[in-house]
C-alpha cells in the first residue's frame, strides 16, 4: 500500500475523465505537411492499391489470394480509417472511400466478424483475424464520423459486440493458448514463442478501436471489455512493438473514459520504466521488436506519436508533445518514401543503412493516421482553456470559449523559429491560452499585436489570460541554434566541463536531427570538430522536402582535414523518384528500395 501511495504522489495532474476536448475542424494544410499528406493519399489512388487488393482481406477470393490476407480487415480497415480520418479533418470525401466501404460491408457475417471464421483453425489464426479486425473496427468508426452513414455504425457495433462476446473465450477456446502457456520473457527468435508473443498483443490491441466505438455508441460493455483486455495485456518484454503500443494507446483512451487510476498507473509505469528506459530511440525510430531490433517499424513510429498525444490529452504534460514532435519531424518524415509509403529501415549502431522496405500491408496507411492525429492535436480547447501544441502552417476552426473561431498558423518552423497565429471570429473569447515551448528552446519571446505578453512559464508551457478578438495576431519567437546531445538526448554543450577526448553525439538544429549522408558528402568522417563560438550555417542545397537547413563543419578523414555537410535526415524522402512498384526486402523475394544511407551518431571533438 505504501508503494502505491508514493507512486501516485508523482503522477501528473490528470484531466477529469470523460471531459471532452475540442479539436480542429475544417483544416487547411500548407507547406511540407500538405506535401507529405497528399503524397500518401496519392499512393492510395495508384496501382497496386486497387479495390480488389484492398478488400481481399475480407473477400478472401481464392483467385485473388495475396500476402497477409489472413489478417482480415487489416489493409482495408487501415485504408478506410486513416483516409477517412484525414478527410474529415480536411472537409473532403474521396469517392474511393465509399467504394471500399460498400465492398467491405458485403462480407460481414451475422455474428459480426468479417471474412472467414479463423477461430475454427487455431488460436494463431484467430489472433491474426482479431488483430486485423481491430484495425477494421477503427476504420468503420472513422468512416462513420466522416459520413454519418448508419450502416457503418451498425457494422461497427456488430463487430464490437462480437469482440465483447469473444474475449472471455480467448483463454479457454484452445488448450495451447498463449495466456495459459505462460512465459514472461520468451526468446523471440523462437518461431513458437514468436507466435505466442504476436497473439497476446495482437488480440489486446483491439482496445483502442473499442474505445473509438464507445465514443460513437456508448455502452458499459465496451468499457468492461477494455478492463478485461488490460488484465490480459502482458508485462513489458520482447514483444512486437506495434501491437504492444497499440494496446498502450488504448489504455490511455480507456482511462480518459473511465478515470480508472489503476489503468493509468500501469500505463505510466510501462511508459517511463519500460519503453523510455529500454525502447526509446534518439529520433523516435521505434524498433520492430522491444526492447531492440535491427529493423525499425513504421507502424510503431506512428504508435509512439499517438501514444504520446493521448497521454498529453489526459495529463496536459508537454513532455509528451516534445516526444511526439521529435518522432514526427525525424523518424516519421524520414520513413516516408518518395511515393508516399512508409515501412521498415535497417539500422546499424551509427544510423540507417540504404535498404528500405515499403510495408504496403500496414505502415503506409498507419503513417497517414499519424499525420491525421498530429493535425488533430495541433491545437485543442476545453471550456475556457486553449492550447497550441504544434507549429505547422495550417488553418482551422476551433470551438473556443463556447464560440467558433478560425486560427491560422503561419511559420517555417522547424527550420525557423518565427511563428504567427492569427485569430478570426465575430465573437471575443476570454480564455487561458497555453503555448508549448519546445524543450530545447533556451529562450522565447511572445507578443500580441506587437506588444509583449506577460504570463507564466512552467514545465514547457507558457500560459497567459487573454480575451481574443477579431484579427488578433499572436507571435512566438524561438531562437534556434545547433545543439549536440548524447544518446539519452541530454545536451553535451551544457555540461560543466568537457573532455578533450571526442564524444559520441548527435547534432540537432532545434527539433531537426541532422545526419551525414553520401548525397551531400563523399564519405563519412572519422571525427567532426565543433567550436561553439562559430557559425557553421550553410545556404543552398534545396531538395524536394528540404527545410533549407545545412551546416558545414571541419572534419577529419583518416588523418586528413576536410569538411562535412550535415542536413536533416527527413530530407531522405526527396532523394528518390515516384514508383508504382512495391519495393520490399529481398528476404521476402522482392527488391527493396535503395535509399541514401545516413549516419546520425557522430564522433565529435567539442571546443567551447
Amino acid at each position: 500500500m505504501k508503494q502505491t501511495i508514493l507512486f501516485f504522489l508523482f503522477l501528473p495532474l490528470l484531466i477529469f475523465a470523460g471531459e471532452k476536448m475540442n479539436h480542429p475542424q475544417n483544416v487547411k494544410l500548407f507547406g511540407e505537411l500538405q506535401q507529405r499528406v497528399r503524397l500518401t493519399e496519392k499512393r492510395f489512388m495508384h496501382p497496386p492499391f486497387d479495390l480488389d487488393l484492398i478488400v481481399q482481406d475480407v473477400a478472401r477470393k481464392p483467385e485473388l489470394k495475396r500476402r497477409f490476407e489472413e489478417y482480415e480487415g487489416d489493409v482495408s480497415g487501415r485504408t478506410l480509417g486513416s483516409w477517412s480520418y484525414m478527410s474529415r479533418l480536411l472537409g473532403e470525401r474521396p469517392a474511393k472511400l465509399d467504394s471500399i466501404f460498400e465492398q467491405e460491408i458485403k462480407y460481414q457475417s451475422d455474428v459480426g466478424y468479417f471474412g472467414e471464421d479463423q477461430k475454427k483453425l487455431n488460436w494463431d489464426f484467430w489472433g491474426r483475424q482479431t488483430f486485423g479486425h481491430g484495425r477494421l473496427l477503427g476504420g468503420l468508426v472513422q468512416y462513420y464520423l466522416l459520413t454519418h452513414d448508419e450502416r457503418a455504425l451498425q457494422a461497427a457495433t456488430r463487430l464490437g459486440d462480437y469482440f465483447v462476446r469473444s474475449i472471455p473465450a480467448w483463454t479457454s477456446a484452445f488448450a495451447d493458448n498463449p495466456w495459459t502457456n505462460r512465459n514472461d520473457w520468451v526468446e523471440w527468435k523462437s518461431s513458437t514463442s514468436n507466435r505466442q508473443h504476436f497473439v497476446k498483443t495482437h488480440m489486446t490491441s483491439i482496445l483502442e478501436s473499442l474505445m473509438m466505438l464507445y465514443d460513437i455508441n456508448p455502452g458499459q460493455a465496451y468499457l468492461d471489455a477494455g478492463k478485461k483486455l488490460v488484465e490480459l495485456f502482458p508485462e513489458f518484454g520482447q514483444y512486437h512493438s506495434h501491437s504492444y503500443m497499440n494496446t498502450m494507446t488504448g489504455m490511455a483512451m480507456l482511462y480518459g473514459r473511465t478515470g480508472d487510476h489503476d489503468v493509468f498507473s500501469r500505463l505510466y509505469k510501462l511508459y517511463w520504466q519500460d519503453v523510455i528506459r529500454r525502447g526509446w530511440q534518439i529520433d523516435g525510430g521505434i524498433r520492430e521488436w522491444f526492447p531492440s531490433d535491427r529493423r525499425t517499424e513504421g507502424c510503431s513510429i506512428t504508435d509512439w506519436i499517438r501514444l504520446n498525444l493521448y497521454l498529453w490529452e489526459i495529463t496536459q504534460d508537454a513532455v509528451y508533445l516534445d516526444e511526439a514532435e521529435n518522432a514526427w519531424f525525424n523518424a516519421l518524415n524520414f520513413h516516408q518514401t518518395a511515393n508516399g509509403a512508409f515501412g521498415h529501415a535497417i539500422c546499424n549502431p551509427n544510423g540507417y543503412e540504404s535498404g528500405y522496405s515499403e510495408s504496403w500491408w500496414c505502415c503506409t496507411m498507419h503513417g497517414l493516421w499519424a499525420y491525421a492525429d498530429l493535425v488533430n492535436f495541433a491545437a485543442a480547447s476545453i471550456d475556457d482553456e486553449l492550447w497550441f501544441n504544434f507549429y505547422a502552417p495550417i488553418s482551422f476552426d476551433l470551438n473556443v470559449g463556447g464560440g467558433e473561431a478560425r486560427f491560422r498558423i503561419e511559420t517555417n518552423y522547424p527550420s525557423a523559429g518565427l511563428i504567427r497565429i492569427k485569430y478570426t471570429s465575430k465573437e471575443k473569447a476570454s480564455v487561458a491560452t497555453h503555448l508549448r515551448i519546445p524543450h530545447w528552446a533556451k529562450s522565447f519571446v511572445v507578443s500580441l499585436n506587437g506588444k509583449a505578453v506577460k504570463g507564466n512559464f512552467r514545465r514547457g508551457v507558457f500560459s497567459f489570460e487573454h480575451a481574443w478578438k477579431n484579427q488578433d495576431v499572436l507571435q512566438i519567437e524561438l531562437p534556434i541554434s545547433l545543439r549536440i546531445v548524447d544518446e539519452r538526448g541530454q545536451s553535451l554543450l551544457d555540461r560543466r566541463s568537457l573532455s578533450d577526448t571526442p564524444y559520441d553525439g548527435y547534432f540537432f538544429y532545434g527539433a531537426l536531427l541532422l545526419g551525414v549522408d553520401k548525397k551531400n558528402n563523399r564519405d563519412y568522417p572519422s571525427e567532426i570538430q565543433f567550436d561553439a563560438s562559430k557559425n557553421y550555417r550553410k545556404s543552398g542545397g534545396q531538395a524536394s522536402f528540404s527545410t533549407n537547413v545545412r551546416f558545414m563543419l571541419p572534419a577529419m578523414y583518416n588523418g586528413w582535414e576536410s569538411t562535412v555537410t550535415l542536413a536533416p535526415i527527413s530530407e531522405i524522402t526527396g532523394h528518390q523518384a515516384w514508383t508504382d512498384e512495391w519495393r520490399n526486402f529481398i528476404r521476402n523475394g522482392e527488391k527493396p528500395i535503395e535509399r541514401t544511407a545516413v549516419r546520425i551518431r557522430q564522433r565529435i571533438k567539442i571546443r567551447r
